[in-house]
Formats: C-alpha cells, structure tokens, sequence
C-alpha cells in the first residue's frame, strides 16, 4: 500500500450562518467579500487563491511524504507534489437542508489530483456510482454523509500551535487585530482602509477587550471536519518515466482519510492534512 501524506494552506471564501449559501457579499453572518472583492463563491482552492488578504497564509497542499505501509520512503518523487480538488469543488449542504448537522457539509465534486515529480495521479470519487452525473440534490442523505465531514475532536493545542504559531485562537485574533490596526494608520487607498475597517470590525465584535472561545469568529479556529472514504471512480494515472517504480492499482476503491479545519474568517484560509492510500499491484 502506498501512502501518500499531504497538508497545506487552503482558501474557501464562503458565507456563514445566518446568510444562505448563495449570499454573494455577506450580510448577516460573520464573513464578508470586502471593498474590491470578487463575490464570494464557495469554491475550495488548494492552489492559485484568488483576492488573497493581507496576513493569509501561503496557499498550497503539498505531498508531504510518502510511505510504503509504515515505512517512509526516502526522496520519493512525489514529495512536493501539489494535491489539488479539480472541478470548481465546494462544501455543500445548503443550510442544512442537504445535511442536517454542523460540519456534515459533502466536498462536491470530489476530483483529487497529485502532480508532480514527473508523475500525475487522478480520481474522481462518486456520490452515487450507479448515475454519477446526477445531480447532488437528487442523493440521499445516506450518499451525501459518505463523503460528508464530521466535527472534532477540536484541534488542540500543540496542533493549534504548530499551524497558527499562537498558543489559542484568542491570541491569534488579538495579534491579527494589532496587524490590522498598524495597516489602517498607514493606508492611503480608500478601498483598502473600508476593508480594514470592516475587518477589524468583525475581529472586535461584540466587545472589542473580550474576543474569547466564545465568539464564533474566534471558534471557528478550532473547529476540524474530517472525512474518511473511499475513491470509487474513474483514475488516471501517468508515470511515463517509471518514476514510482511500482504499478498503482486502479481497479480497487483509494481510500483517503482527511481534515480540514482551522478556518480563519479574516482572511477566509484554512488547514487541511490527511493520507491518501493507494493499492499496489503485486509483479508476477
């Protein structure tokens, strides 16, 4: 079995709850598309973020190593391959009325890729393998939850710590906060101050000497989905200078077991980590 190891840095510019899914601006919840934005879109970008905001992270996903069952593989080409989500994919769950907990919301479409090192990997994971150009909203809540995220164990502190490089999320939002206040004293452009302004709005809310666990802005640091299946799909596989130097097995289902979390609403990123494995076909 081949284990692929990724993390990484992703953007995902969606509104929260109260808004619907479809807002494009954020109203009502506590994510905006600033002064200047694009619209938000949901759209999961594990690469070439768009509209990225001061004191975001480095966007990217990479292979981080790659093991042959427990046993890591030294200088493995693939170490360094970007892994990305093709196809425009989001978390959807429409309000809850596709999924009726917090954190459940399925990745759809699922088209995993991994590229690099001379080698491409690809597989698209359907919800319902019997029709699987159907629409999502013709699943049911059975093919959704499959592929469907569930909440915590929260991250803690060492995790927290070594993503964020602040002990808690109050003292990443209070930094951010100090950040943001030294860039609005020093901006001239009036679209870029009205985003600050609306950024360090939402950081002091509701009470700018209490940004505590208890502030859904502050949680959301926390917070991790994680998701355990199988790839069941379509795959191609190019490895024309046998850099792999085995043959990856198609013909059986990959599974993937990942999280996502620690999404910073300032500058709308968050955390992904996870295995992908891949079985090998035995030489005759």
């Amino acid at each position: 079995m081949l284990n692929i190891n990724f993390a990484g840095y992703f953007q995902v510019r969606l509104p929260t709850d109260p808004d619907p899914t479809d807002e494009k601006r954020g109203v009502s919840g506590y994510s905006f598309a600033l002064a200047g934005e694009p619209d938000l879109d949901r759209i999961i970008r594990l690469h070439n973020p768009v509209a990225l905001r001061s004191h975001s992270p480095d966007i990217g996903v990479f292979v981080t190593y790659v093991a042959n069952g427990n046993d890591i593989i030294a200088n493995h080409p693939l170490v360094g391959a970007k892994v990305n989500l093709l196809g425009d994919a989001k978390f959807e769950m429409l309000n809850y009325v596709l999924t009726l907990n917090a954190g459940t919301e399925s990745i759809f479409p699922f088209e995993l890729e991994i590229e690099g090192g001379g080698v491409s990997i690809k597989r698209t994971d359907y919800l319902n393998p019997e029709k699987p150009g159907d629409s999502l909203y013709n699943m049911t809540l059975e093919q959704l939850r499959r592929r469907g995220g569930a909440l915590g164990p929260l991250l803690n502190e060492g995790v927290f710590h070594e993503i964020r490089q602040c002990k808690t999320p109050t003292e990443f939002r209070l930094k951010r906060l100090a950040a943001l206040q030294e860039d609005l004293a020093n901006a001239t452009d009036e679209i870029e101050i009205a985003g600050l302004k609306t950024r360090i709005r939402e950081i002091q809310w509701p009470n700018a000497d209490n940004i505590d666990w208890n502030n859904r802005r502050t949680m959301s640091l926390r917070f991790v989905e994680r998701r355990n299946f199988e790839i069941n799909g379509p795959s191609e596989i190019s490895d024309p200078h046998n850099k792999l130097g085995l043959t990856l097995d198609p013909g059986v289902n990959w599974p993937i077991d990942f999280w996502n979390g620690s999404w910073d609403c300032d500058t709308l990123t968050g955390y992904m980590r996870g295995t992908l494995q891949i079985p090998v076909k035995l030489q005759a």
